[in-house]
């Protein structure tokens, strides 16, 4: 399968990468670029799934079990 043609602004990013001897190729530079997209992205998502829960999530948790208090408590101290 042929390499994906990459042109205009993003060509001109990526030979920079090149020229600064930052990375060998193209290939280098847009695998790079992948996994810092992909890392960024797991870090929102990990962050929208924190915002999710509600102080009505806790509560029920503090009713099962008494492990739940400590992240409760760890959320109250963040919040502040």
């Amino acid at each position: 399968m042929p390499r994906p043609r990459i042109d205009g602004f993003d060509e001109k990013l990526i030979a920079g990468f090149i020229e600064r001897g930052l990375y060998k190729n193209q290939k280098e530079v847009v695998s790079a670029a992948l996994r810092i997209l992909a890392e960024r992205h797991m870090e929102l998502e990990a962050t929208a799934n924190a915002t999710t829960y509600t102080d009505d999530t806790y509560a029920q948790q503090l009713e099962e079990s008494s492990n739940a208090a400590v992240g409760n408590l760890a959320r109250q101290s963040a919040v502040r």
